[in-house]
């Protein structure tokens, strides 16, 4: 996959012979599932988005890298961007969703003993005897 063209006889299309060196900013893949499917789809050999799980399928056993690249347009300056920062703080959320995992597994543990008991309990009373009071 080299990219967008607006017409399908575009001379962009033209396989360049030899090894190629393309530069440019890698961009994450783009999802399938928001995009709404024409119901006629697209024509043989292309696509409607830039998306790994939808390109695994049709190149089988080649490889996929996760992402594509987009190549500088002629004519304009590329800006320089720092890369993107990502925070390692605590936030509540992680906090409450830990205790959350903390909080089921003490309800497991309290309902297995809540059921180990009720069966010990029956157990027992089935096997002692009943006895009838006359008054």
């Amino acid at each position: 996959m080299r990219g967008w063209v607006p017409k399908a006889d575009d001379p962009a299309i033209a396989v360049p012979a030899g090894q190629v060196t393309v530069s440019g900013r890698l961009r994450a893949p783009e999802g399938t599932d928001s995009v709404q499917r024409r119901a006629g789809g697209v024509p043989a050999g292309q696509v409607q988005t830039v998306s790994t799980a939808e390109l695994i399928n049709l190149w089988r056993g080649e490889k996929v890298r996760n992402g594509f690249v987009v190549a500088p347009t002629p004519g304009l300056t590329p800006v320089k961007v720092a890369p993107p920062v990502t925070g390692g703080t605590l936030t509540w959320r992680n906090l409450a969703y830990a205790a959350n995992w903390w909080i089921f597994a003490g309800f497991a543990v309290f309902m297995w003993f809540h059921f180990v008991r009720d069966a010990v309990r029956s157990s027992s009373a089935s096997k002692s005897p009943e006895v009838a009071l006359e008054g």
